[in-house]
């Protein structure tokens, strides 16, 4: 039966429904004020690891200051190409081929090709 979630591409579609219905389980009220409670402690220690004498713990310490103040860097992601559905099935369609011919190869007890 084919997935009518997704479009060629695995992409979800609009109005097909939520993989997870129920969403992500919230946090335990109490957990969630221990950590509120933490936080500004968390947050001063932070700030005293930026003068550590171990540049590796300042360097640490400085990203997560920033990100947290001024937010992550956005990621870059660079694609050389993009291939449609069509043609990866088509790949995956050749690899299959080569696997069971080489498989039905060492069933009938003949050499593998690769073994030149």
């Amino acid at each position: 039966m084919a997935d009518v979630t997704r479009d060629g591409l695995g992409r979800w579609l609009p109005g097909a429904g939520s993989p997870n219905p129920a969403g992500r389980p919230s946090m335990p009220a109490e957990v969630r004020e221990i950590l509120a409670e933490a936080t500004p402690k968390a947050a001063r220690k932070l700030v005293e690891l930026l003068d550590s004498d171990d540049e590796r713990v300042v360097l640490v310490a400085a990203r997560e200051v920033l990100d947290r103040s001024l937010g992550k860097a956005p990621a870059t992601v660079e694609a050389a190409k993009v291939y449609t559905a069509e043609y990866i099935r088509e790949r995956q369609d050749a690899v299959l081929a080569i696997l069971r011919a080489k498989h039905a190869r060492l069933e009938a007890g003949l050499p593998d090709d690769d073994d030149d």
